[in-house]
């Protein structure tokens, strides 16, 4: 079982760097976690028939961590409400919680030196590879890599970067190394210093250590402090490098003895500021610590053509994965679609909202984004800014560019759509008018179901109260000011039939600001609806000109924009000062004498 078990050894360093392309969850294929359950599998069998082949100083810390996160895996779902559970958090806790019983393993079977150097060949090209794959996909565009995601959001992918970099000089310095094996090797570690420059320095300190994860790993309110858990985390590597650092002293191996201390090192280091890849920098460090021991078998098992067949099939898949993102990959920084969960708990946290904005950034034809925004922006409140957005997530590729363009996810589907249109429904619903700001009829609009979106205004029109009595000389400015609040110049036609007193009482059921415009200003330049929103005068540009004379005029280069006749610049005077840019606000100035004519209007 030997050369089993360090065959599987040798799949999983193989597939560290890759988990982020080989998840199929529809169909519960999981080749790593697969990898290593099978590896755990073998380990239990073999101690049992031949015995356990680890010293009692790794077994020890690593027994007693094995018993806390077994603890933890049952104390996740016992803590876990049913309703946040989701169909596969038996499968990624699971493996979230197998790592010690799995270095154990690892441990177990490298019963020789040349094993575990032979796996960390492994893991460098492995690293090598993905840092290629990683390079090309950010300088060509040919297709979306995780590396594109920024690596911050591939869970200790800059830490592994770093141990194949390391590794790769590990077996290229090696005299056992044949000129072909050290080209292949340089290159890996070329290749994996070239992605850590470009793409994970940057970020490297961006991921602070997650309180919010800890319940992956233990019950830390029944069992122990996270600081405990650190403290137990350390032991076993420590008790490992004082292995490596013996045999540096006292064999002629001197150079691997130092490459693979400085691979613990750097290990220790991750372990201070992360806690979610513990499962890596452990796998790095159980190679270490197996070389250390006494060679304890005569044989071991040479990566042959039988691990190259493996290879290659995990390479088809991983190919299939790069250029189709799966959806149902939620561990896939590229599946930018937050977690089912997320809207269950209502807000999403920070770190997906920054992947969204992330995503949004560089491939402004995504609509998912968009949509994803627009929930979170409606379950923080922000009902007319959820609609923007939504209304957004609406505009596909063709319609904006006129031409298809490749995104990374698919649009959101009719059923997203119209439990995202039911919800914002609901919200409006039960808040008024001037707070929900005619965020269902936005949404309307961008559908085009311009009748109901009517039959919505109609009814929110007559809640207003308190309606100053204006001119129908202004009704041409008053429809024109609705219709570009709603972002939806074609809609001015469909108000032919509305009156001045039907469209002001509408914009002041949506929060307007009535103003009495000063002294002196000419009737025929009244009323002046002001808008005010970021992005205002690049929506509806300052040029524009109705064949009725009205005409709007961008106030500043922020976003207020003046819907007005004549010298709209003059009627508008003061009123910016009175708007602030970037929320949804309407201010309009009417005439002196038209507040005393309304219904209890109090002029400013």
């Amino acid at each position: 079982m030997t050369g089993a078990g360090q065959f599987l050894v040798y799949v999983v360093a193989f597939l560290l760097p890759w988990w982020h392309y080989i998840d199929l969850p529809q169909y519960l294929v999981f080749p790593l976690f697969m990898s290593e359950l099978a590896l755990v599998v073998l380990f239990v069998v073999d101690s049992v028939r031949r015995g356990l082949r680890v010293p009692f100083e790794y077994l020890l810390p690593l027994g007693l961590l094995v018993a806390l996160n077994a603890v933890g895996y049952v104390a996740y779902f016992w803590m876990t409400p049913v309703e946040f559970r989701q169909p596969l958090d038996h499968v990624y806790c699971l493996y979230n919680n197998l790592w010690p019983i799995a270095v154990l393993a690892a441990v177990h079977f490298m019963s020789r030196r040349e094993a575990a150097l032979a796996a960390l060949d492994v893991l460098a090209v492995s690293v090598g590879m993905w840092s290629a794959v990683a390079l090309l996909g950010r300088f060509t565009g040919v297709f979306v890599t995780a590396g594109m995601m920024g690596l911050e959001g591939c869970w200790g992918l800059p830490n592994l970067v770093v141990y194949g970099i390391v590794a790769a000089m590990l077996g290229a310095g090696r005299r056992d190394r044949g000129s072909a094996g050290r080209w292949v090797l340089d290159g890996a570690g070329v290749m994996s210093l070239a992605a850590f420059l470009i793409l994970g320095l940057p970020v490297l300190d961006v991921r602070q250590a997650s309180f919010e994860w800890i319940g992956w790993w233990l019950p830390v309110q029944y069992l122990a402090s996270w600081v405990v858990f650190k403290l137990l985390a350390f032991w076993p590597v420590a008790r490992m490098a004082a292995k490596v650092e013996v045999v540096r002293r006292e064999s002629q191996e001197k150079r691997d003895a130092v490459y693979l201390l400085v691979l613990m090192g750097l290990a220790a280091l991750a372990l201070v500021r992360y806690l979610l890849t513990i499962g890596t920098e452990y796998f790095v460090v159980a190679l270490a610590g197996a070389w250390a021991l006494p060679e304890r078998a005569p044989g071991w098992y040479r990566p042959d053509w039988r691990l190259g067949a493996v290879a290659g099939a995990l390479c088809v898949l991983i190919g299939f994965n790069l250029v189709n993102v799966n959806p149902h990959n939620f561990r896939d920084p590229r599946n930018y679609a937050p977690d089912p969960v997320f809207q269950k708990a209502g807000t999403m946290g920070d770190y997906d909202v920054s992947r969204l904005e992330r995503v949004e950034a560089r491939y402004p034809m995504e609509t998912q984004t968009n949509f994803w925004l627009a929930y979170d922006r409606l379950s923080r409140g922000e009902l007319f800014e959820a609609a923007m957005e939504y209304r957004e997530s609406l505009w596909t590729d063709v319609t904006r560019t006129g031409q298809r363009v490749k995104t990374i996810l698919p649009p959101p589907t009719d059923e997203q759509r119209r439990a995202f249109m039911d919800k914002l429904r609901d919200q409006s619903s039960a808040v008024a008018p001037g707070e929900h700001q005619g965020a269902y009829v936005v949404a309307l609009l961008g559908e085009d179901r311009v009748d109901e979106a009517l039959a919505m205004m109609r009814k929110d029109a007559g809640t207003a109260s308190v309606v100053p009595a204006v001119d129908e000389s202004g009704r041409d400015v008053l429809a024109w000011g609705v219709s570009v609040y709603v972002y939806d110049l074609e809609l001015y036609e469909r108000l032919s039939d509305w009156t001045a007193g039907d469209l002001l009482g509408l914009l002041v059921a949506w929060g307007a600001q009535i103003e009495q415009a000063p002294e002196g200003v000419a009737d025929d330049c009244l009323p002046v609806v002001v808008v005010s929103r970021a992005g205002m005068c690049e929506a509806s540009p300052p040029e524009l000109v109705s064949g009725d004379g009205v005409k709007a005029v961008c106030l500043a280069g922020d976003g207020r924009l003046a819907i007005g006749r004549g010298q709209v610049e003059a009627c508008a005077e003061g009123v910016a000062k009175t708007v602030e840019c970037g929320a949804p606000e309407v201010v309009v100035r009417v005439k002196p004498g038209d507040g005393e004519q309304g219904k209890g209007f109090q002029g400013a």
